[in-house]
């Protein structure tokens, strides 16, 4: 698998994985975002995702690399219930990316996780080293479990 982006990376996983679920998304780029934010919003409310909250991610091409992670590099905004704070923390994200934004970076919009028993994040290397070893990253606390993807 070729990695771009964390959004299209979860696009592509959605599609051919059997034993774990990735929720749907909404996904733009910043140039899109620039030029029809009044569609990307109407998309979004149509979703109904706002009146249970959702989550605004970065998504930039700098992300989740093959030689790089830039874990928690860029903002995510959680629990995001109404159009305008939507629109506010799109604008959040998008100003995360900092003077190296590309017009191809995007934004994922997805709904929000409720009642996680477990979140987590594997990789097929040592992230430290890039030797080929097996690194399972978990937390099962029912509190915050933004430590696992924020790369703290």
């Amino acid at each position: 698998m070729i990695f771009r982006s964390k959004a299209d990376t979860l696009s592509k996983l959605s599609q051919t994985l059997s034993s774990a679920k990735i929720l749907p998304q909404i996904m733009f780029t910043t140039q899109e975002w620039e030029t029809n934010e009044q569609a990307i919003i109407n998309q979004i409310i149509k979703t109904e995702w706002l009146k249970k909250g959702l989550i605004v991610r970065s998504s930039s091409l700098a992300e989740d690399q093959l030689e790089t992670s830039y874990a928690g590099q860029f903002l995510s905004v959680s629990d995001v219930q109404s159009g305008q704070d939507c629109i506010d923390s799109i604008n959040k994200v998008i100003a995360s990316y900092g003077a190296q934004k590309s017009k191809d970076d995007q934004v994922l919009i997805q709904p929000m996780l409720r009642r996680s028993r477990m979140s987590g994040v594997a990789f097929s290397e040592d992230p430290n080293n890039g030797s080929p070893y097996y690194v399972i990253n978990y937390i099962n606390k029912k509190s915050d479990l933004s430590s696992v993807t924020d790369g703290s």
